[in-house]
């Protein structure tokens, strides 16, 4: 899931190098870690550093920011997305702007059990069809099977479009 767009802005890259200065902590590596959610769940989110600002993220050249937004630790997903900005400057009749690539994609290990699941909706597929002889019923885990392999999905990409929403809405312009 990547969503890639394009945005003229009114900043020029040293406004850009000044929001980086104010408003970006910078950290090394963006990972995710793992926490224990207050029901004892396990879950997966980005690793946020301590920090008063609203974003933190690495500079990978001068004109290229990756990004993401600081959150509480009670609102935190593993399909948060990681925005990539790359900045182009453009002059036109005496006025400066900045052409902005925006790349929105969630954290490349927020999928890591697909092919764990795969393998179940597999698995589950197999034994219904094979113990569909001795009862009907073990039809039933075909169906499971089928929603194995498309449930996860379908929420992995409502997650992300809905977490990308709250990251636009705190963009900069």
């Amino acid at each position: 899931m990547k969503i890639v767009e394009q945005r003229t802005c009114a900043w020029t890259l040293s406004d850009w190098q000044n929001f980086v200065q104010g408003n970006i902590e910078e950290v090394e590596e963006m990972r995710l870690i793992s926490k224990l959610s207050g029901a004892g769940v396990v879950t997966r989110a980005l690793e946020v550093p301590e920090t008063s600002k609203s974003w933190f993220g690495k500079l990978k050249q001068r004109e290229s920011i990756q990004m993401a937004q600081c959150l509480p630790s009670f609102n935190v997903s593993p399909y948060q997305p990681i925005v990539t900005l790359k900045l182009v400057e453009q002059s036109s009749e005496g006025q400066t702007s900045t052409l902005v690539d925006i790349q929105w994609a969630p954290h490349p290990d927020a999928n890591m059990l697909a092919v764990a699941e795969w393998i179940g909706a597999s698995l589950c597929v197999i034994s219904g069809v094979v113990g569909m002889q001795q009862n009907p019923l073990a039809g039933l885990a075909i169906g499971f099977g089928f929603l194995l392999l498309i449930l996860p999905r379908y929420r992995a990409r409502w997650s992300f479009e809905r977490e990308m929403q709250r990251a636009r809405d705190a963009f900069p312009p």
